[in-house]
């Protein structure tokens, strides 16, 4: 059996549970689901794996690395404080499973007199 062959595969693999496993954790430590670090995880970490595969040997891939490790982490602060926030303060019109997945930050309008 070819070790490269499946290579791609296992490494699909492996970041689709990483990245489902951290998703679970949040969803049960903040008490929603927001798939913001899914999406960072499936997009971001998976095409910068691809596209660099092995040829990370020069300073400038750690510069990259660093970067957007400090990017990713403000961007999840941001989202997830923005979700927490419109949790809090946009209640549910209609408790369903569906409104329970949709991102309530993307559709809550409160009133600034309110």
């Amino acid at each position: 059996m070819s070790q490269k062959r499946f290579r791609p595969a296992a490494m699909l693999f492996v970041f689709t549970v990483s990245a489902v496993v951290h998703e679970y954790i949040l969803a049960i430590c903040f008490g929603f689901f927001y798939p913001v670090l899914f999406c960072l995880f499936m997009c971001f970490g998976m095409m910068f794996n691809f596209i660099l595969h092995d040829r990370r040997k020069g300073p400038i891939w750690n510069v990259i690395m660093w970067t957007s490790l400090f990017l990713g982490q403000g961007v999840i602060l941001c989202l997830y404080s923005q979700e927490w926030y419109a949790q809090q303060y946009c209640p549910l019109t209609e408790p369903s499973f569906l409104e329970l997945l949709k991102p309530r930050s993307w559709s809550c309008h409160r009133d600034a007199g309110l």
